[in-house]
């Protein structure tokens, strides 16, 4: 009978165990939420960092002003208000973190040199993995839709354009210097970049022009090591590097960017897109809808009034 008791008492004791697991490993396998990967336009995702910004370089369109760091620095002889209306302050806390997917690496050994004011749609071969592609002064690199993913280890741009397509880009070297990228279609492309990775000078990325935004929404840029943004670039994009980004004298950044160090030099402005990134497709790196939040009930609301699809 004792024998009997305390086995049943271990099964449940078990069970409850078991019970209480299962409950607790969907909230405990979730990705961090997207707003909190970026709940200010620059920010840092590890305790050691630091975020400094040099003469006249700004931070707008901040909701608080408050930098997710524990250490801020910023020029003291500044003209402007590093966060616009005032300066920008440390909340002493920092953002969520991305956890880093394994990199895909390229097993292609195909070659592209795209050249001569010749255009090349990348994908049109049948291939999606590649060894190089390069793309020389007034040439067009497009990408075919007809795969959501490619693989690159070297992807070199200088003087031309590449219309990229939704999707993921795995690519293991990058370097692009006054070349224009443009994102075409509903979606958003991702570029996860295994070394560190050169955005040249001048360049122009999904933006209409220089120092213009363009729908942030629309590309993703994820840096193994480290992103540098050079000087008079434009680029609307959210960007995360588990090393560092710097953002070069007179570039302009439209969406958001996270780092362990960021550098925002001399006269660069990024303008937090918040609403924007309600909007870009980053799922499974973080999550936009909160799992654990119960859905809000309709029951007893005020019915909209409608006018064809127009909700008032």
């Amino acid at each position: 009978m004792g024998f009997k008791l305390r086995q049943a008492t271990t099964r449940l004791k078990l069970g409850l165990f078991v019970s209480l697991a299962m409950a607790l490993l969907p909230a405990l396998s979730h990705a961090s939420l997207c707003s909190e990967v970026y709940p200010s336009g620059v920010q840092n995702h590890h305790s050691s960092g630091s975020v400094q910004f040099e003469k006249e370089a700004q931070l707008l369109l901040d909701p608080d002003n408050g930098i997710e760091t524990y250490q801020f620095s910023q020029a003291s002889q500044s003209a402007v208000n590093s966060c616009g209306s005032e300066d920008c302050f440390a909340l002493n806390q920092v953002s969520a973190v991305i956890s880093a997917p394994a990199f895909q690496s390229s097993q292609g050994t195909d070659t592209l040199d795209i050249k001569n004011g010749a255009s090349y749609s990348l994908g049109s071969d049948g291939l999606n993995a590649y060894q190089s592609v390069k793309v020389s002064k007034a040439s067009t690199l497009n990408v075919s839709s007809g795969f959501n993913e490619y693989r690159i280890k070297v992807l070199d741009a200088k003087d031309s354009t590449i219309n990229l397509a939704p999707g993921d880009y795995w690519i293991e070297n990058l370097k692009l210097q006054g070349s224009t990228v443009r994102v075409n279609g509903a979606g958003t492309a991702r570029l996860f970049v295994l070394n560190d990775a050169d955005l040249g000078k001048s360049a122009v990325m999904n933006s209409p022009g220089a120092y213009a935004a363009g729908s942030a929404e629309k590309l993703f840029i994820y840096g193994y090591q480290s992103i540098k943004v050079h000087k008079e670039s434009t680029v609307s994009a959210f960007i995360y590097a588990n090393q560092s980004i710097e953002v070069d004298k007179d570039s302009y950044l439209f969406g958001a960017l996270a780092a362990r160090e960021v550098k925002l030099k001399k006269e660069s402005r990024v303008y937090y897109g918040l609403d924007n990134l309600a909007l870009a497709d980053l799922e499974p790196l973080c999550e936009q809808i909160d799992p654990n939040q119960a859905p809000i009930s309709d029951a007893g609301a005020d019915q909209s009034v409608t006018d064809g699809d127009k909700v008032w």
